[in-house]
């Protein structure tokens, strides 16, 4: 005797739950166990999206705030704790060197002109330059502080950048050895937290420059970056004197390799103008 079968309905396929929206791992609980992403975020409001900045940069355990006020005194603390481990509590040192140029780059149109006028003096007392007026068709050493301000303005960030490279090769010469045996990396977070620190501080007070030479501001701003050097060697290593010494080198020959580079790149870039002319 057959059986009869009767047609059963098909039942639905289970539908795998969507992950987390930032990394896309598979949702556990309320917050992704991965980055830490809540994994049922309300609808993007403006008033979010302000908590959300305020929560990145303004909170004072964590953030923007905090790691500008930690490296005011003690940038090799702050260094020290970041190699260590305490990452989500100061900003990334490339992050904060980024945000320090483009402080840096948002200030500088406060000098601006008074930049070009010093270079125009500096520029006009040089001889031969009658000739290249007549070359020219205008004078030689106004074309050339423009262009030594357009040429800084458009490189800002890269010549801003750039000036880490030797510092940070400086400082890994003498502090990755014993008895320290940091590796590149680590003395890259040192270096580069410095240096942002200084330039931010720096092109906070280009204020300053309204009431004052555009010489003794870039004085004060160099004392700032050398002041650093200075701090920097408290808490990252031993903030013996020796230490402290050879951080003010590292700097010093940085600095210098620095101008070497920007004055040959200034050159190349005059030249490279004045054949497009």
């Amino acid at each position: 005797m057959e059986t009869l079968t009767l047609p059963t309905e098909a039942q639905p396929t289970a539908q795998p739950a969507p992950g987390c929206p930032a990394c896309d791992a598979p949702r556990l609980g309320a917050f992704c166990h991965e980055c830490g992403h809540p994994h049922a975020p309300a609808r993007l409001t403006l008033r979010k999206l302000w908590r959300d900045f305020a929560a990145r940069f303004l909170k004072l355990e964590n953030g923007l705030l905090l790691t500008f006020r930690a490296l005011l005194w003690q940038p090799g603390v702050v260094s020290k704790a970041y190699v260590e481990g305490q990452r989500r509590r100061y900003v990334n040192p490339i992050a904060y060197f980024t945000i320090s140029l483009a402080v840096g780059l948002l200030t500088f149109g406060l000098y601006e002109a008074k930049m070009e006028a010093h270079m125009y003096e500096q520029f006009a007392g040089q001889a031969g330059l009658e000739d290249l007026s007549d070359a020219y068709g205008e004078d030689a050493a106004a074309l050339f502080a423009r262009q030594f301000v357009q040429l800084f303005s458009d490189y800002y960030n890269f010549f801003g950048f750039l000036i880490c490279v030797p510092f940070v090769l400086f400082l890994r010469l003498f502090f990755g050895g014993a008895p320290h045996h940091y590796n590149l990396a680590e003395i890259a977070v040192w270096g580069t937290y410095t240096l942002a620190q200084a330039s931010l501080i720096g092109a906070l007070l280009a204020p300053l420059s309204l009431v004052m030479s555009i010489g003794a501001y870039s004085g004060i701003s160099i004392f700032i970056n050398f002041l650093y050097a200075w701090l920097m060697a408290k808490g990252f290593v031993e903030a013996k004197f020796s230490n402290r010494i050879l951080c003010v080198i590292a700097f010093a020959a940085g600095f210098l390799a620095y101008m070497l580079f920007f004055g040959v790149f200034a050159f190349g870039y005059g030249v490279y103008t004045s054949l497009l002319n």
